[in-house]
């Protein structure tokens, strides 16, 4: 009687899971398929030969899409993407609300990846629009994200962008401070990129400081480095300007004019 009576239920039971089943996998199909079409809407948003009217048609297509995500952790994901394109767009507006909702999310998805991205995309939005406070506290943010990460790549990266702030403002003994702690977590790393901008900043710093020997060196390191980036670039042309200057600066006018001429 037991045998019977069970063989029925395990059957019922059987389809029952089979039918659950289907539905999360048609659930994770609907998912994969949307994400899909906003990545392909996001990425249409970002393709410079299309005009900006149509670029921003297609993110706000694709924000409207992003809206009705479900699950927080790709909601995050696809709102950090959205909010990067409208940073290059550029859209003020739109980068900050979509920053603002990326940040959000990543709070309460608890991606802190996600979230130091979004504090660094704010940071250049700051950056360009010369509000040199908010960028350098957005780049010390993601900073300290990225160091309880372990991710010294961007750790490194940050440092640099906040030096790089620092001299802007003219605070030129920070910014040698903050440059050097970038340099001791990039040389092991062999970031020549980096490396690069890190040795130009301090060109630039004690060029301002008038030790112009000091920025000669510096500068000369810095080309060192664009030497080693592995793919092509026009970098050296920064570095010869600068060291151009350096020489104006000085009053060694015809040491400068070959720097400018090969330029």
């Amino acid at each position: 009687m037991f045998e019977k009576s069970f063989l029925p239920l395990l059957l019922v039971t059987l389809l029952c899971i089979s039918c659950d089943t289907k539905k999360v996998q048609s659930a994770e199909d609907f998912n994969r398929q949307e994400i899909d079409s906003v990545y392909s809407l996001i990425a249409l948003g970002r393709d410079m030969d299309l005009n900006p009217r149509e670029r921003n048609s297609y993110l706000e297509k694709a924000w409207a899409l992003a809206d009705t995500i479900e699950n927080d952790s790709l909601k995050t994901k696809v709102f950090s993407r959205l909010s990067l394109a409208y940073l290059r767009l550029p859209d003020s507006l739109k980068f900050r609300k979509t920053n603002r909702e990326t940040r959000e999310l990543a709070l309460k998805a608890d991606d802190s990846i996600v979230l130091a991205e979004a504090h660094w995309d704010l940071a250049e939005f700051y950056k360009n629009e010369s509000v040199a406070d908010s960028s350098y506290y957005h780049f010390s943010q993601a900073k300290n994200l990225y160091e309880a990460l372990d991710m010294e790549n961007e750790t490194g990266t940050m440092l640099n962008n906040m030096a790089i702030v620092q001299e802007d403002i003219k605070d030129y003994t920070g910014s040698e401070i903050t440059t050097i702690q970038a340099i001791e977590i990039l040389k092991p790393l062999k970031n020549y990129v980096q490396l690069f901008h890190s040795y130009n900043n301090q060109g630039a710093v004690t060029a301002n400081l008038k030790e112009y020997e000091r920025s000669l060196e510096y500068y000369q390191e810095a080309l060192e480095y664009q030497e080693k980036i592995p793919f092509e670039n026009n970098l050296d042309l920064y570095i010869k300007n600068n060291i151009g200057v350096v020489y104006q600066e000085r009053g060694q006018y015809r040491e400068s004019i070959p720097y400018f001429q090969e330029i």
